[in-house]
């Protein structure tokens, strides 16, 4: 009797741990959402909303695993076309500090033929690059004025040569980031990019409020589509696939626009547009 007891108690408890867990991975509505901190976000149309062009239209995408997030959102979103071509450039824990604007452009053209140029370039760099950089044989601290004119200077460089090499250049910036000791030099490098970009009558796309979601600070989580989803990964540097997807939404006005502008010229030839 006791034994049927306790057999029935077991069963109980493992019936209550399934449901539980179950309640734990169903998408919680935006009231319990909000109790809980998440905070709720719109979603506006992305790179879902673009349509395959009828020209053949080439991106590439450099920069570190940051970039790769939003080379694989990009890839998600149009790598069924035909006429799109995706190149990847991407490098997981590399940067402009351990490797120079020369070798990422080389890197290019070994992957595809110098003469093939971009329509769009997609960059994002910069999240490995606190530390120190080695010029003509000397290795400059990071945190100095003189890291920074040298950083700054690489910056320029790469842009100057992806200029020659793309239509257009989308510089996008690095996110807010959980990590405390890492979000203020996020800032500073940022800022630096931010400044040399412009200098060179380059856009730079600030992603820190969009990586927000709609958080005063930092989030891991919001409600899209009425659910409940993870947007950041455990690193709280990273995304998961959906926040890539929703922070390389921002990018598709641009990248909507360049393929208008190849179909235009496939059209037109070379002929000047009125």
């Amino acid at each position: 009797m006791t034994s049927n007891r306790n057999r029935m108690t077991r069963l109980r408890r493992a019936a209550l741990g399934t449901l539980a867990a179950a309640a734990l991975a169903l998408p919680l509505a935006p009231d319990a959402a909000r109790a809980q901190g998440v905070v709720p976000i719109v979603t506006t149309m992305g790179l879902d909303s673009l349509s395959c062009p009828r020209s053949t239209v080439r991106l590439g995408v450099l920069g570190d695993s940051l970039a790769d997030g939003l080379w694989g959102a990009v890839q998600r979103a149009l790598g069924q076309c035909g006429s799109v071509e995706v190149l990847r450039l991407t490098q997981v824990s590399d940067g402009l500090t351990h490797t120079p604007p020369e070798e990422w452009i080389q890197r290019f053209n070994d992957a595809t033929q110098s003469t093939d140029a971009q329509d769009v370039f997609i960059v994002q760099i910069g999240a490995n690059d606190l530390r120190p950089l080695r010029d003509d044989r000397s290795r400059v601290p990071y945190g100095t004025p003189e890291w920074d004119t040298l950083y700054a200077k690489r910056v320029g460089e790469l842009a100057g040569a992806l200029s020659d090499r793309a239509d257009r250049i989308l510089w996008v910036g690095l996110p807010v980031v959980g990590e405390g000791k890492f979000e203020p030099e996020y800032q500073h490098v940022n800022a630096l990019i931010s400044q040399t970009l412009t200098a060179l009558n380059l856009p730079f796309h600030d992603i820190r409020e969009l990586s927000r979601f709609g958080a005063e600070d930092f989030a891991m989580n919001a409600v899209v589509n009425g659910s409940t989803r993870q947007l950041r990964a455990p690193d709280k540097i990273h995304f998961t696939p959906l926040g890539y997807e929703l922070i390389a939404a921002a990018l598709a006005p641009e990248i909507k626009d360049a393929m208008a502008t190849r179909e235009r010229k496939a059209i037109f030839g070379n002929a000047a547009l009125q």
